[in-house]
Parts: C-alpha cells; structure tokens; sequence
C-alpha cells in the first residue's frame, strides 16, 4: 500500500509581500524514510490581487446582510418594469401567474429572455421573503 503524508516545516512571510512555505513529502511503501523530499513553494501576492480580493469580500458582505442578488432582476429592462413589478405584486397577493406565460410574454413584448423556471424560482423566492 503506497500512502502519501505531507507535513507543513515552516511558512514564512517574506518583505516583498511574498509567502514561503516549506512542506515535507513522504511518500511510503513500509519504509518509513523512504522517498522523502522537502518542495519550497512561494507564491506572490500583488496589489491587484489583494484589491480583487477585498472586492470580493465586500460582495460577500453585502450579500450577507440582504441576501442573494436575483439575475433575473438584472435582465429586466426599464421598459418592462412596470410589468414586471405588476407581476411581483399579484404573486406577493397570493394570485398564481403562469411562470411560461410570464415568460413568453416578456420575450414577444420586451424581447428579454428569462426562463420559465427562472421565472418560477423568483417568484417562489420572493413569496418566501415575504412570509407567504
């Protein structure tokens, strides 16, 4: 039986924003000191890549204290909103709307193209976020 154990030796922040890290590599097949090598691996982190990851940080965050951000919201055109919202409305006072007539007519009306089940999801979601 062949087992692979890594062990951690040492990591190290360097000056330049650098991170070294030192892992020890066994690999065994019932010697226990057979095949061991040390691999130094350093990985560089930038300005950009720290920026990128505060960005994302800041995403989570926020989603966080409102929750998920529907892609269905972003399609929908200045010109459909009042439709749209007219549709939200009646799903949150317990009216059912067809999800594929929903659908179809944003698609021949408003020429945005939003899946039925897209469509079910979000209203499904926003009658849950409204207690119903």
């Amino acid at each position: 039986m062949n087992t692979t154990s890594l062990t951690l030796l040492e990591t190290r922040w360097q000056g330049d924003g650098a991170v070294s890290v030192l892992i020890m590599h066994a690999k065994q097949r019932g010697n226990p000191g057979e095949a061991c090598h040390e691999t130094k691996y350093t990985h560089k982190y930038n300005t950009v890549s720290i920026m990128n990851t505060m960005k994302d940080i800041d995403k989570l965050l926020s989603e966080a204290e409102t929750g998920k951000h529907s892609k269905v919201l972003d399609r929908i055109t200045d010109e459909a909103k009042p439709f749209w919202l007219g549709c939200e409305e009646r799903v949150i006072a317990g009216r059912q709307l067809k999800p594929y007539v929903v659908s179809r007519l944003l698609k021949e009306h408003f020429n945005i193209k939003i899946s039925e089940s897209a469509v079910r999801n979000h209203f499904i979601n926003l009658l849950d976020n409204n207690g119903k």
